[in-house]
């Protein structure tokens, strides 16, 4: 087993600087040929964090999103929360 460290981003857009604000780049996502990660604005910690997913996925494009919209809480706070597949209900009545 492999173990990586991130380090958190001690600046944040002032947009979305509040208590509920989750902020982390553990929160990244695997998808067809790339990862997706998250960017927050900290341009060091963004800059590690992709340089490390790079180091432990050499053959995926790396793709840094602003995801301040999921992190407030409006996308479930996570991209696996926004990326999941939810499956069709339907209700009898």
């Amino acid at each position: 087993m492999r173990l990586s460290l991130f380090p958190s981003p001690t600046v944040i857009r002032k947009t979305e600087n509040n208590d509920d604000f989750s902020a982390g780049y553990i929160n990244y996502y695997l998808c067809n040929g790339a990862v997706i990660l998250p960017e927050f604005g900290d341009k060091k910690a963004d800059a590690v964090a992709k340089k490390t997913l790079q180091a432990l996925f050499p053959r995926r494009d790396m793709v840094q999103l602003n995801i301040d919209g999921i992190g407030s809480g409006r996308g479930g706070n996570t991209l696996y929360d926004a990326t999941r597949t939810y499956l069709k209900t339907h209700h009898i009545i």
